[in-house]
């Protein structure tokens, strides 16, 4: 398969670690706010990488593309939270990626104000061979749902509202993504989605999602 959607209620546990994450600034409007870190994570060991910036082809991201974006890193008590580490596992058993490489992981919330746009891409692939999302929590919003296409030009084969808990992965060779406009339920109060991105290479050979 091409993509796989799943749930584990433990990844939920994360959700406090979202309450301070620094605005993106390389995003207008306030409304997005982001972490990067990059990891290693095999045989069962959990080791952060040096910090880095992060890139992306303008061919792949014409909105940011060739712009090297550097974030404040993940905490170390987010990494180390037995949730964080349940995540990559879940990243390892779904794929045949080698992830011991190498494994960029985005903590990002989407705040809805009037900017606010789930994947200001629109329909993209992310450059890489294997990309996860693990959604953490969600207040007071409709839409912001995964939507899966064969290609940037045909319209979507699958769209799926990702509740807290839930997980999809990609194969980004294969497929284009992007999310469903996102609408605040109750205008008086706050409303956002938190979730984690998890972007990987393998080592060339032609794998599929399992």
């Amino acid at each position: 398969m091409n993509y796989l959607i799943d749930h584990d209620d433990a990844i939920r546990n994360l959700e406090p670690a979202f309450g301070d994450l620094p605005a993106d600034p390389y995003t207008e409007g306030n409304f997005r706010f982001r972490r990067y870190s990059a990891f290693r994570y095999k045989g069962g060991v959990l080791d952060i990488l040096p910090p880095e910036t992060f890139t992306q082809s303008r061919r792949i991201n014409a909105y940011l593309g060739d712009v090297q974006r550097t974030y404040d890193p993940i905490d170390e008590a987010t990494w180390r939270d037995p949730a964080f580490r349940r995540m990559l596992e879940h990243f390892d058993e779904h794929t045949l990626v080698d992830i011991g490489k190498h494994i960029g992981v985005h903590q990002i919330r989407i705040r809805k104000t009037g900017d606010a746009v789930m994947a200001p891409e629109g329909r993209h692939q992310d450059g890489f061979d294997r990309i996860a999302v693990y959604v953490v929590g969600r207040e007071n919003l409709d839409g912001g749902n995964l939507r899966l296409s064969a290609n940037a030009r045909d319209e979507p084969f699958i769209e799926a509202a990702l509740m807290p808990g839930d997980y999809v992965v990609i194969n980004d060779r294969a497929l284009f993504h992007n999310a469903s406009p996102i609408e605040r339920i109750d205008e008086d109060r706050d409303a956002f989605i938190d979730f984690f991105v998890a972007t990987s290479m393998d080592d060339g050979k032609d794998r599929l999602v399992q």
